[in-house]
């Protein structure tokens, strides 16, 4: 996948598509660097509580293999 980074300049007119375009950019860009440069696993929390006779699971993050934030 080819990232491209969005170019704005003064007095542009944007359409959901420049917008989009530049989401999809960012996203992917901290994709990159979340596993270039951390890897994957638990960032913080994300502990299991046994509670009576369930399970639960404290709120927190994670960074799955690709690179995407679980919260």
């Amino acid at each position: 996948m080819t990232m491209t980074r969005v170019r704005y300049r003064e007095g542009q007119v944007l359409r959901a598509t420049d917008l989009m375009e530049d989401q999809t950019y960012l996203r992917e860009l901290r994709r990159r660097h979340n596993i270039a440069q951390h890897g994957w696993g638990i960032v913080h929390g994300l502990e299991l509580r046994d509670i009576a006779f369930a399970v639960a699971i404290e709120p927190g993050m994670a960074i799955d293999g690709y690179g995407r934030e679980l919260v």
